[in-house]
C-alpha cells in the first residue's frame, strides 16, 4: 500500500477515535472537580464597617465565612443570627473548619427556593456588634430540554467528523497530486 496513503487513514482512524471517545468534561469553563473550599451553590456576600460575611447555600445547609471588614482577620467563635421572613436560626461555629454552619432544615429550604430573599444577620463578636443585610438570588432550575440533552455530544461527534473528512479531502489532493506529477515524468 502506498505510505502516503497508509498514513491518510491512519489519521483519519485517529481523529474519529478521538472525537467518538472525548467526554462531558469542561474546556476552561469550570474545573473538573471542585475542591472543598470551592462553591457548587448559591453564594452571596455582605459588609459593614466592623465584619463581612461570605455565605453558601449547599447540600442542605448555608455555611458562613466570617472576617473583620478592616483586616480580613477571620472571626471565631461569633455568635450569628439569621432572620429570613418569620423563620430565624443560628449559626454554630465549627472550629475545625474556621467557618459557621446553618443546618436549620426549614430555614435553609426556604432560603434554597427560587427568588430573591432578603436575609438579615446579627453577629456579636466580644464587644462588637452588628446588622448585615443582604439579598440572596436563587435562579430557577434550568427546564429539562429532551432535544439539548444529547447536542453537546453529536456536536463533538459532528466536529470530529468534519475533521476526518478534511484528514481525508487533504490526503486524497495531494495522493492526486502525486499521481499527476508521476504521470508527467513518465511522459
Amino acid at each position: 500500500m502506498n505510505p502516503l496513503i497508509h498514513a491518510g487513514l491512519l489519521s483519519l482512524a485517529i481523529a474519529a477515535g478521538a472525537a467518538a471517545a472525548h467526554g462531558d468534561e469542561p474546556h476552561g469553563d469550570a474545573p473538573h472537580a471542585p475542591s472543598p473550599a470551592m462553591s457548587t451553590g448559591p453564594r452571596f456576600e455582605t459588609a459593614t464597617e466592623l465584619f463581612e460575611v461570605v455565605g453558601r447555600l449547599d447540600d442542605g445547609a448555608l455555611t458562613l465565612w466570617l472576617n473583620r471588614f478592616a483586616t480580613g482577620e477571620p472571626v471565631a467563635g461569633a455568635a450569628i443570627e439569621l432572620e429570613l421572613d418569620t423563620l430565624k436560626a443560628l449559626a454554630r461555629y465549627r472550629a475545625e473548619r474556621g467557618d459557621y454552619l446553618v443546618a436549620d432544615a426549614a430555614f435553609v429550604a426556604a432560603l434554597a427556593t427560587p427568588g430573591q430573599h432578603a436575609l438579615v444577620l446579627t453577629v456579636t463578636a466580644g464587644e462588637d456588634a452588628d446588622l448585615l443585610d443582604t439579598t440572596v438570588a436563587i435562579a430557577p432550575p434550568p427546564a429539562a430540554d429532551a432535544g439539548a440533552a444529547g447536542t453537546p455530544a453529536r456536536g463533538r461527534l459532528a466536529g470530529g467528523a468534519l475533521l476526518a473528512l478534511a484528514t481525508a479531502a487533504g490526503l486524497v489532493f495531494v495522493w492526486r497530486r502525486r499521481q499527476s506529477v508521476t504521470r508527467e515524468r513518465t511522459v
